[in-house]
């Protein structure tokens, strides 16, 4: 399904679409082309690169598998995607294996760290089998202009999913949904320094010294049943951790059951509040962290 990028201004919640050009590619794998800006887009990061510009990267799944790589510019109304280049998914073992992506986490020299969720070549019933049985799906890949797609030590797992990596970024942290663990993974040995058990374990963002965590609080057959593809909105359950970036210890936690927002893909605090996104519907969402103003007598 194409998509559209956009933008939601917080402070009067106008929503607009991100006008996307084409240029040069100057920053991505240059056997990568992009001929459209149509898209079908999964996860995203921004980046303020060592030289100053500010890069958005955005796995992407049509027409081909790719990571889609752009600067985003303000314009006189509002904001722009220059797309700059773009990176293909490897085909590897003999053709027998091509990764999907889930997500992207970018460095500060234009490279970027993406999750395998599983091998497209694989059929959908043995995705299903694997998240039943919660078995290994895939790695989390590491990308240069110069190297290409090299596979990171020690990050195999049961369908990564969310990433971020650390300012010193020599840290990643990786969820992997059909196992719902949150891991923290040091780069140079490979070593899993801390795990973190929750529901199945979507998005991830580092803000105010923490990682928060979205986690979907329901089974692979049960999200099966209650998202069908028509779907618009699916009001599954879901919760969100505030995990400590050094134990991944939990700071605080949040259960959601509602009939008007579900199934919390990620969770960004601003100020007094956290802004949800979600995998399976049309809205975003707010949750005020400060306590109810008490009633007037």
């Amino acid at each position: 399904v194409l998509n559209e990028m956009s933008i939601i201004k917080l402070s009067t919640m106008q929503h607009s679409p991100v006008e996307i050009t084409l240029a040069d590619n100057i920053w991505g794998d240059p056997s990568c082309e992009r001929t459209t800006t149509g898209l079908s887009t999964h996860g995203l990061d921004i980046k303020q690169r060592a030289d100053g510009r500010y890069m958005v990267a955005a796995t992407n799944h049509l027409p081909e598998e790719t990571i889609e790589l752009f600067e985003l510019l303000q314009t006189p109304t509002g904001w722009q995607l220059v797309w700059r280049g773009c990176a293909k998914s490897p085909i590897i073992e003999i053709g027998a294996r091509q990764p999907m992506f889930n997500d992207v986490a970018l460095t500060i020299e234009g490279g970027f760290y993406a999750t395998e969720m599983y091998n497209i070549a694989m059929p959908f019933d043995e995705v299903i089998e694997a998240g039943i049985e919660k078995k290994d799906t895939g790695v989390v890949w590491y990308w240069t202009v110069n190297s290409g797609f090299v596979p990171i030590m020690g990050s195999e797992g049961s369908f990564p999913n969310g990433i971020v990596v650390n300012d010193a970024e020599d840290t990643l942290y990786v969820n992997y949904w059909f196992s719902g663990e949150t891991i923290k993974l040091d780069l140079a040995s490979g070593e899993k320094l801390a795990t973190h058990q929750g529901g199945r374990a979507d998005n991830l963002t580092i803000v105010d010294g923490a990682v928060w965590a979205a986690k979907h609080d329901v089974s692979v057959m049960e999200f099966l049943e209650a998202c069908p593809a028509d779907l618009i909105n699916c009001f599954v359950p879901f919760s969100v951790y505030e995990l400590d970036l050094e134990d991944l210890s939990e700071k605080n936690a949040w259960s959601f059951d509602s009939e008007i927002f579900g199934f919390g893909t990620v969770a960004t605090p601003v100020g007094d509040s956290i802004w949800f996104g979600s995998a399976h519907g049309d809205r975003i969402a707010r949750f005020s962290l400060k306590p109810p103003e008490p009633a007037e007598i």
